[in-house]
């Protein structure tokens, strides 16, 4: 795991590349957020999930550390969908196919 600061972003922001079997996985995190990471990682190693690789602690940190941003935007979407503010995947599709010039299915 490597830490980087660099001129691009101010002080409090640190970029965290890390280099795993995916391939090079980088993040801009404040420095709350990288404390939070390091601490998540430590404890995730601590409770025995020694198996785990520095990508999978990246996507499980990061899918924790969203949640709430996630169950808003699930939550706006039912609503969205509760008054009526949708419309039926398969009239979309058909539209797009018609604009792009692509055959009906």
């Amino acid at each position: 795991m490597t830490r980087l600061n660099g001129p691009l972003l101010p002080h409090r922001w640190s970029i965290l590349c890390i280099m795993g079997p995916r391939g090079l996985t980088a993040l801009a995190l404040t420095t709350d957020e990288f404390n939070s990471f390091a601490d998540f990682g430590r404890a995730r190693l601590e409770s025995g999930s020694q198996d785990l690789t520095l990508d999978d602690l990246v996507v499980e940190w990061e899918s924790l550390h969203n949640r709430d941003q996630i169950k808003a935007a699930l939550c706006e979407g039912l609503a969205d969908a509760d008054t009526g503010r949708h419309r039926p995947a398969a009239d979309v599709i058909s539209e797009l196919r018609a604009k792009h010039g692509l055959p009906p299915r």
